[in-house]
């Protein structure tokens, strides 16, 4: 009785730690987004320059929102900055509103929305780029294949099959977490109705990902060249001259193309080791073979202990309509899939985890939320050894979470040697020693 009470009491305290948590981190994460779009919200600055990639060097990857600004700027003359940012505020509200109806009708707890696997660092920030766009376009592209797969209806077959190529032409990194994940679902589906599958149940379940997979290879083969930046950079001239910056002269301005838009002219190769060397290193130099064992024992926490932290979900509720208490199977299949198809983004072709993990664990939700548990037998019996020590104690204590949540690595880009826990240790270490 008294072991009772006192884990009850244990279990108040953990509850309150976590609601100054969520207090801390939601109003962190609104101030830094407005601070951080004061600061960038400048031409060449990704967050910018990444929206203006367009077709007039030809077809390239990312295109397609540059293009629609251009053509609209052409129609009726507008601060093209300011319209980035009012899509990004938007679509960062609209994506909230679908995610918290999508957390109700689960029964999930609110808890990990303002964490860095989730908002945190992409809430209205132009930082992210076109993150909350891609993510919400996602969420669509989900719903429509379930209305499909239960009801082959052609209106939401046609809606996705449009909306899945559309979100690879304004972003080709959003295959890695809608395409795959799908079609494993399918062929799951597929696989539970038993005998011989027939040629046209294949054909009606694989065909609607023809036109994605042809996007994604048309968007890889014209992934950009060492011209098209300079030809993209000056179809904006105009904009410049009309909408210029302050403190930036309009020549400097016409010279130095936008960070997003040189990223045209990397080369695959050139990519992916500039990517795995600062996620392994981040930035430092010195004392490379210790920063390279810390960088991946803290990638590696880093995953796992998101993963115990959005499995586990509603481990702390402050809702009274959280009924889905064990929620471990279900997410956790799904989780534990998606992040074996986010590998190129957690390491190769991506160094901002702000924004992968996000696509990662927001992604993931969606696709259990519209299409249900993942219900693949061998996941189901990775996932029951993955989530077995989680469910004891110490770890499977409400306390146990909130320590895990303040303890994972949170950071933005680069390694996780560099994050958000260790810079604040290191300016506090600072403080005291001068």
């Amino acid at each position: 009785m008294a072991g009772t009470e006192c884990l009850q009491t244990g279990d108040r305290k953990a509850k309150y730690l976590f609601a100054a948590i969520w207090i801390i981190m939601s109003v962190t994460a609104i101030m830094h987004s407005v601070t951080y779009n004061m600061v960038v919200c400048h031409y060449r600055s990704w967050g910018i320059s990444d929206w203006l990639i367009n077709y007039e060097g030809g077809f390239v990857r990312r295109g397609l929102t540059g293009q629609l600004l251009l053509e609209l700027y052409r129609l009726h003359p507008y601060n093209v900055k300011t319209a980035i940012l009012l899509i990004t505020v938007v679509s960062s509200l609209w994506l909230l509103i679908v995610v918290c109806r999508m957390f109700r009708r689960k029964g999930w707890s609110y808890a990990i929305l303002p964490l860095g696997c989730c908002f945190f660092y992409g809430f209205m920030e132009l930082w992210v780029r076109k993150d909350m766009l891609l993510l919400l376009i996602a969420y669509y592209i989900f719903s429509s294949y379930r209305k499909y797969s239960s009801g082959h209806n052609t209106r939401h077959l046609l809606l996705f099959v449009v909306l899945s190529s559309l979100i690879l032409l304004i972003h080709e990194a959003a295959f890695f977490f809608t395409i795959p994940i799908l079609m494993t679902y399918s062929f799951a589906a597929m696989s539970k109705e038993g005998g011989s599958v027939r040629i046209s149940v294949m054909i009606r379940r694989f065909m609607p990902f023809l036109p994605a997979l042809l996007t994604m290879a048309s968007v890889c083969l014209f992934k950009g060249s060492s011209t098209i930046p300079h030809v993209i950079w000056q179809s904006w001239y105009e904009v410049f001259r009309a909408y210029p910056e302050s403190n930036v002269p309009l020549s400097e301005l016409c010279s130095d193309i936008g960070q997003g838009i040189v990223s045209l002219s990397w080369t695959t190769l050139d990519t992916m080791l500039f990517h795995l060397n600062v996620n392994c290193f981040g930035y430092f130099s010195a004392n490379r073979y210790v920063i390279l064992s810390a960088g991946i024992l803290l990638w590696l926490w880093m995953l796992l202990g998101n993963y115990y932290i959005v499995s586990r979900l509603n481990t702390i509720s402050f809702r009274k309509d959280a009924t889905a208490l064990h929620t471990e199977t279900e997410t956790g299949n799904t989780l534990l899939i998606q992040c074996l198809f986010m590998m190129p983004l957690l390491t190769v072709l991506s160094c901002d985890f702000g924004r992968t993990i996000p696509y990662w664990v927001l992604s993931s939700l969606m696709a259990v939320a519209c299409l249900g548990k993942l219900d693949i037998k061998a996941l189901d019996n990775l996932t029951e050894r993955l989530q077995k020590p989680f469910t004891r104690l110490p770890l499977g204590s409400k306390m146990a979470y909130c320590i895990m949540v303040m303890s994972v690595p949170m950071v933005d880009n680069y390694s996780p040697v560099g994050c958000l826990q260790i810079r604040i240790l290191g300016k506090i270490a600072s403080f005291f020693i001068g």
